[in-house]
């Protein structure tokens, strides 16, 4: 008998949908009226319970860009704020069955296979791991006339600020270092065998002295030496 505002546009000229747009808002603000209402904001192309569809704002699971069957989990796209730990969840669907391809965790770690944690392993996380149940591999193709071939890169600045560089490395750097480990029943972080590469002499401009490493772990060791 009495009405209930449902949109308000400020003097201002920013535009609130559930919300009566207090402190600064932003120009659109859309937010689901009570815990019961999950969907801040829903686009759905289907019959109302199927179809293609962005849902932003999901109370418990963050928001979803993509398929969803019901809006009860059944994700089939990417996931936004994924959970309590503030996730970005790629998810593809085989058999009508939603799995998760690949995250990037609160840390801005990046996960491909499934894993939704950092694993350490030999001795390290990892800002990138690939994970999953056939043989794990990172496959580098260059499709060119040249005669060079694709190549993997590894760089080293004494700068202790990302995105700069000038801070000259010294003699005895480690440059970039290839380690393999494996499970001993407690965790992965010892690892087998180390590829080294290191800073051999006093560098310059455009000069960049190195040397190779090749270390192997001896039984009953808890680190590698060099072998040569």
């Amino acid at each position: 008998s009495s009405p209930t505002e449902r949109m308000r546009i400020t003097s201002s000229g920013s535009v609130g949908i559930g919300t009566t747009l207090t402190g600064s808002p932003a120009k659109l603000h859309i937010a689901g009226s009570d815990s019961g209402d999950f969907k801040a904001l829903t686009i759905r192309n289907g019959d109302g319970t199927t179809g293609s569809a962005a849902v932003l704002g999901f109370e418990t699971s963050g928001g979803t860009i993509g398929d969803d069957a019901s809006l009860a989990g059944q994700i089939k796209g990417i996931r936004l704020g994924s959970g309590t730990i503030g996730a970005l969840s790629f998810l593809t669907t085989a058999a009508g069955v939603p799995t998760e391809a690949m995250r990037i965790d609160s840390s801005q770690n990046v996960l491909v296979g499934g894993q939704t944690t950092s694993v350490d392993v030999g001795n390290g996380t990892g800002n990138i791991q690939f994970g999953g149940g056939d043989a794990t591999a990172f496959t580098a193709l260059r499709y060119s006339s040249a005669a060079s071939g694709p190549f993997m890169m590894f760089g080293k600045t004494r700068s202790a600020t990302v995105g700069t560089i000038g801070a000259v490395v010294s003699d005895g750097d480690d440059l970039g270092t290839i380690r393999f480990a494996g499970d001993d029943g407690t965790d992965i972080a010892s690892w087998a065998a180390v590829v080294r590469a290191e800073v051999d002499g006093t560098p310059g401009s455009n000069d960049m002295p190195g040397r190779l490493m090749f270390e192997t772990t001896a039984d009953g060791a808890s680190s590698s030496t060099e072998r040569m």
